[in-house]
Protein backbone atom coordinates (compact mmCIF):
# COMPACT_ATOMS: atom_id res chain seq x y z
CA UNK A 1 0.00 0.00 0.00
CA UNK A 2 2.78 2.42 0.86
CA UNK A 3 4.61 1.61 -2.37
CA UNK A 4 1.54 2.63 -4.35
CA UNK A 5 1.41 6.02 -2.60
CA UNK A 6 5.13 6.62 -3.08
CA UNK A 7 4.94 5.68 -6.77
CA UNK A 8 2.01 8.06 -7.26
CA UNK A 9 3.89 10.88 -5.52
CA UNK A 10 7.02 10.27 -7.56
CA UNK A 11 5.04 10.23 -10.81
CA UNK A 12 3.32 13.50 -9.99
CA UNK A 13 6.62 15.08 -8.97
CA UNK A 14 8.25 13.97 -12.21
CA UNK A 15 5.60 15.63 -14.36
CA UNK A 16 6.53 19.09 -15.50
CA UNK A 17 4.06 21.89 -15.68
CA UNK A 18 4.08 24.54 -18.39
CA UNK A 19 3.14 27.37 -16.03
CA UNK A 20 6.23 26.98 -13.84
CA UNK A 21 8.52 29.98 -14.24
CA UNK A 22 12.10 29.10 -15.08
CA UNK A 23 13.53 32.58 -14.56
CA UNK A 24 13.93 34.66 -11.44
CA UNK A 25 11.45 37.45 -10.83
CA UNK A 26 12.58 40.95 -11.76
CA UNK A 27 14.88 42.41 -9.10
CA UNK A 28 15.18 39.19 -7.11
CA UNK A 29 18.97 39.04 -7.31
CA UNK A 30 19.27 42.69 -6.29
CA UNK A 31 17.06 42.10 -3.25
CA UNK A 32 19.07 39.03 -2.24
CA UNK A 33 22.36 40.93 -2.46
CA UNK A 34 20.91 43.90 -0.57
CA UNK A 35 19.63 41.67 2.24
CA UNK A 36 22.96 39.85 2.37
CA UNK A 37 24.88 43.12 2.66
CA UNK A 38 22.50 44.36 5.36
CA UNK A 39 23.06 41.19 7.40
CA UNK A 40 26.84 41.73 7.57
CA UNK A 41 27.63 43.46 10.87
CA UNK A 42 29.24 46.86 10.52
CA UNK A 43 32.74 47.17 11.90
CA UNK A 44 33.48 49.97 14.29
CA UNK A 45 36.82 51.78 14.67
CA UNK A 46 37.99 49.67 17.62
CA UNK A 47 37.75 46.43 15.67
CA UNK A 48 39.72 47.88 12.77
CA UNK A 49 42.34 49.27 15.15
CA UNK A 50 42.74 45.95 16.98
CA UNK A 51 43.08 44.07 13.69
CA UNK A 52 45.80 46.46 12.49
CA UNK A 53 47.66 46.29 15.82
CA UNK A 54 47.55 42.47 15.78
CA UNK A 55 48.84 42.35 12.20
CA UNK A 56 51.63 44.82 12.94
CA UNK A 57 52.60 42.92 16.11
CA UNK A 58 52.77 39.64 14.21
CA UNK A 59 54.94 41.27 11.55
CA UNK A 60 57.33 42.65 14.20
CA UNK A 61 57.57 39.22 15.85
CA UNK A 62 58.36 37.51 12.55
CA UNK A 63 60.99 40.10 11.59
CA UNK A 64 62.57 39.96 15.05
CA UNK A 65 62.69 36.16 15.00
CA UNK A 66 64.28 36.20 11.54
CA UNK A 67 66.86 38.76 12.66
CA UNK A 68 67.70 36.72 15.79
CA UNK A 69 68.07 33.56 13.70
CA UNK A 70 70.35 35.32 11.22
CA UNK A 71 72.51 36.76 14.01
CA UNK A 72 72.93 33.46 15.83
CA UNK A 73 74.27 31.63 12.79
Amino acid sequence: MKDHKIDRLLRSAAQTSEDVATTMPFGFDTRVVALWCAAIPKRNGVTSLLRRVAFLSAAVIVISAAAAAMQST
